[in-house]
């Protein structure tokens, strides 16, 4: 019965370390080793990053499988300053080639925002696009003229940029094929 005893002391303070080692490292922001184009850091696990992988799984997500296409999430600016849903921003600039982009604006844990307008992001099928192909989408807490996604009751802000069956398999954007994410302006949030 000792025996006994002590194997399940031993199994119980194993589990117990086991399994706090992983929420500690699948917590810590320094083992997020993922590739970074500007702000926008690869998600879904396609550049073999286990840790991200197991986050989406954690999160109950699903990760776009590299036929499928690519996802990019930035929670700072383009400055490096983390993004604030009280202020304004400006995701402008070139989109890289695909057959269909998406932009979805959440918090941290993946709620999009309540707002009148029930805009959560858009599409390349109806974001305006400038002659030259760019793309100018806004967001912040009061609606603003343009394309533009009021974040609306949200605490924290992260952006989704996903491209589907895009010509990008089997590499990367550069720099300059992905938006940038700028300030426009900071403000208190309307009552």
């Amino acid at each position: 019965m000792l025996r006994v005893l002590r194997l399940l002391i031993a199994a119980t303070i194993g589990a117990v370390l086991g399994l706090g080692s992983v929420k500690a490292i699948l917590d810590d922001p320094r083992a997020d080793f993922a590739v970074a184009i500007g702000p926008w850091r690869l998600g879904s696990g396609a550049a073999g990053d286990p840790y991200a992988a197991a986050r989406i799984a954690r999160a109950g997500m699903v990760g776009l499988g590299a036929a499928e296409g690519t996802a990019f999430s930035a929670r700072t600016d383009s400055n490096g300053d983390r993004l604030d849903p009280a202020c304004h921003y400006m995701v402008a600039g070139a989109m890289p080639a695909a057959d269909l982009w998406t932009l979805a604006v959440t918090d941290e844990d993946g709620r999009p925002p309540v707002n009148p307008a029930g805009r959560v992001g858009f599409t390349s099928r109806d974001a305006v696009r400038a002659a030259d192909g760019t793309v100018a989408i806004g967001l912040g807490p009061t609606v603003r003229p343009r394309d533009f996604v009021p974040t609306g009751d949200l605490s924290s802000l992260r952006l989704t940029l996903r491209f589907y069956v895009s010509g990008l398999a089997g590499r990367l954007p550069r720099a300059d094929e992905m938006p940038t994410i700028l300030k426009v302006d900071c403000g208190s949030r309307p009552s």
